[in-house]
């Protein structure tokens, strides 16, 4: 009795870890638009000599977009038109690597529990062979 306890509560485990599975993946299919990479912004000294940015009050600020693709870095900037679209294209990336991170591990405990399931289930079918050779 105990051992199918044992299988019946992995039985629950695993169909919770389904469930969260299923969730993931749809949050993750919802975050198609998204650019791997970081928004920096930036504030710059021009070197002139009567400048203001001499005192202190430097100029921009400037939006950068750096990138790596292919092992290379690159850097762009960005019109403050695009800033804002960026900005949520960066962080669209960043949940979606966190959301496949997350999916990995449910993934892994799905496998355990499954190990965790053939081995009970083995030893259920043991006892059951025993009975029957009383």
């Amino acid at each position: 009795m105990a051992r199918e306890d044992e299988v019946d509560r992995i039985r629950e485990q695993a169909q919770e870890l389904l469930a969260a599975q299923r969730a993931t993946v749809r949050s993750l299919l919802r975050l198609r638009a998204q650019l791997g990479g970081s928004l920096v912004m930036r504030y710059a000294e021009c070197g002139k000599e009567g400048c203001a940015c001499r005192s202190g009050e430097r100029h921009g600020p400037y939006f950068i977009l750096s990138t790596r693709s292919g092992g290379r870095g690159g850097l762009s900037y960005l019109p403050h038109s695009q800033v804002s679209r960026a900005r949520t294209l960066v962080e669209h990336h960043r949940e979606f690597q966190e959301g496949f991170r997350r999916l990995k591990q449910i993934n892994e405990g799905l496998l355990a529990l499954l190990r965790q399931y053939r081995s009970a289930a083995a030893r259920q079918g043991e006892r059951s062979l025993e009975a029957v050779a009383r």
